[in-house]
C-alpha cells in the first residue's frame, strides 16, 4: 500500500515536471506548489518504505514534514503573492534571469533556493 502511493507520488512528479518542460505555464501555475511538494517527498517515502520492509513499522512522520511544509508555504507565496501574469513571468522568464524587478519576485525566487538547498539536504540525508 504503501509503496503504491509513493510511486503514485512519483508519476504526479512526473507529470507536473512534464507540463513546466513542454511549455504549458498556464496548466503549470495550478500545480506548482503541488510540484514543489511531491519532489520533496519522493526520497523520504522510499526511506519510509525501505525502513518498513526491514521490519520498521513506525511511521515517521517527520520525514515528510519538510515536503508539506514546503507545499504549504509554496501555495502562499506563489499562489497568494503573485497574479496570474507573475505567476506565468515569474515561471517562463525570472526564474532563468533574475532581476530584482518587485519584492514578489524576489521572494519567490529566495524561496525557490530554499526549496533546492531543501532538496539537496534531503537527498543527502536519507543516504
Amino acid at each position: 500500500m504503501f509503496l503504491s502511493a509513493a510511486m503514485a507520488n512519483v508519476a504526479i512528479t512526473f507529470y507536473i515536471s512534464f507540463q513546466y518542460i513542454s511549455g504549458a505555464y498556464e496548466l503549470y501555475t495550478y500545480v506548482h506548489p503541488i510540484g514543489m511538494a511531491s519532489v520533496l517527498l519522493i526520497y523520504p517515502s522510499f526511506y519510509q518504505y525501505v525502513l518498513m520492509i526491514t521490519g520498521q513499522r513506525q511511521f515517521k512522520l517527520r520525514l515528510f514534514l519538510p515536503g508539506l511544509g514546503m507545499g504549504v508555504a509554496s501555495a502562499f507565496f506563489f499562489w497568494g503573492l503573485l497574479s496570474s501574469e507573475g505567476q506565468v513571468y515569474f515561471l517562463t522568464e525570472y526564474r532563468i534571469n533574475p532581476e530584482v524587478q518587485s519584492w514578489l519576485l524576489s521572494a519567490n525566487m529566495m524561496f525557490r533556493y530554499f526549496n533546492l538547498l531543501l532538496l539537496g539536504r534531503t537527498e543527502l540525508k536519507t543516504k
